[in-house]
């Protein structure tokens, strides 16, 4: 509805946190399955209500959030082709979230291989300053391989959705505060 039954102002924006993929297009159906069944009556209006309300436009958006990795991009292109075909509805925009930086470039992530492939591992670990640099070194090249296939799944989604696609940085803290979400909600408001 959109007056509050209580008084007070309209609604400016409602935002509704749906299930996953799966569950959210059985939540977006779920009017129009109570419409059918209800044949009659203030159920069925108010179900018919909520579902044009939903498939219109003009005041309802579909942004979609996704990790950058193969389940989640797979799960929301698969999400955009139910939509059309089962709701006539399109994606707005999504959101790739926790994308790592590129802190290292692709000449940085060649030599990281070549020190750790270089002759047997006490080589490698000697040339990178000893057991912790082994693990040092490991662990960059983990985190290159984890960028190279982020990017990939990124480059996959980017192609193969309609929508814009937005990205949030991983936030490397062990909770997120304030300043965290603030960041989060003043890139997000600039790519929305």
């Amino acid at each position: 509805q959109l007056e509050r039954r209580t008084g007070g102002s309209v609604f400016d924006l409602a935002i509704v946190d749906a299930p996953a993929t799966g569950h959210g297009v059985a939540m977006l159906r779920a009017p129009s399955t109570y419409a059918s069944v209800a044949r009659v009556g203030p159920i069925r209006r108010q179900a018919l209500q909520i579902d044009a309300f939903l498939r219109d436009r003009k005041r309802t958006a579909v942004v979609v959030v996704a990790a950058p990795e193969e389940m989640p991009v797979n799960e929301t292109l698969d999400l955009e082709r139910r939509l059309a075909e089962e709701m006539e509805m399109k994606i707005d925009r999504a959101v790739v979230n926790a994308l790592y930086p590129e802190r290292f470039t692709r000449e940085d992530a060649e030599r990281l291989r070549a020190v750790a492939e270089d002759g047997d591992g006490a080589v490698a670990a000697e040339r990178s300053g000893g057991a912790g640099g082994a693990t040092a070194l490991h662990a960059a090249l983990a985190e290159v391989e984890r960028v190279r296939g982020q990017r990939s799944q990124l480059r996959r989604l980017r192609r193969g959705l309609d929508a814009p696609v937005a990205t949030l940085p991983f936030l490397f803290e062990p909770e997120l505060g304030l300043e965290q979400l603030d960041q989060l909600a003043r890139r997000l408001e600039r790519a929305l």
